[in-house]
Parts: C-alpha cells; structure tokens; sequence
C-alpha cells in the first residue's frame, strides 16, 4: 500500500471526503492527509479542495479550524485553485454552527469575492492571527 504522502490530490480528497462522511475521525490520519494537502496544493482541482475543505470543517478534527484556514492561505497565495463559494460552504457552515463570528466573517468576505469572478479576496479576508 502506498503511503498518504504519495497519493495524489484526487486520492487524498477522496480518502478525507469518505473518511469523514463515515464519521471515522482518526486524528493522525487526517493530520497526515492534511499535511500532503499541503505539500501538493499546486496540483489541486476545485472540486478536490471543496472535498478537503469539507472534510477537514468536521468538528470532530479541530475546534479552530487551523488545517482549514492553511488550505484556503495556501490556495489563495496561487498553491492551487482559488475557493469558490461552494468550497466555502463547509467551512463557513462550521464556523456558524461554532458561534466563531470573527472566522464566519473572514470566510464571508472571501464568499463576496468569488462573486466577482474568483478573484483575490480583499486583504481584510483573512482570519486575524488571534483567531488562527
């Protein structure tokens, strides 16, 4: 079998997606998976990192959402495919399921900027560092 860090972002984004959606929420797995998320951002598709981003909101992995906001700086820096709104949803539903006002805000300003096409959200999108 290979290891998480040789899948491709098809099979990690599959593998966090259904790992998730069975609600089998193994720490270190999804710890690794993120971390190869990380390191081939690059060669994400969109729909693969609406995968990632869901999968990672789950509430069970992380009260912050620290692999989520990575992701979303990683990809918005040019690492990968700018968030659309659907990518979006997940997380934003988790931050107001989590009363996280500050992080909803964040994700909302990103939403207003994908209506214009995809394009970079204002500098004001990102999550305070207090909050990260």
């Amino acid at each position: 079998l290979p290891s998480i860090a040789q899948f491709e972002p098809s099979g990690l984004a599959t593998t966090a997606w259904a790992f998730a959606e069975l609600r089998w929420f193994d720490v270190p797995l999804f710890d690794a998976i993120s971390a190869a998320a990380k390191a081939t951002m690059g060669n994400f598709r969109q729909e693969e990192l609406r995968m990632m981003l869901s999968a990672l909101s789950r509430p069970e992995l992380s009260e912050d959402l620290a692999d989520v906001w990575a992701l979303l700086e990683r990809s918005e820096a040019g690492e990968g495919p700018r968030p659309s709104a659907l990518c979006l949803g997940a997380p934003l539903m988790e931050c107001e399921q989590r009363r996280r006002f500050p992080e909803e805000l964040a994700l909302l300003r990103r939403l207003a900027a994908c209506r214009g096409g995809g394009g970079a959200p204002p500098d004001s999108a990102a999550a305070p560092a207090a909050v990260l």
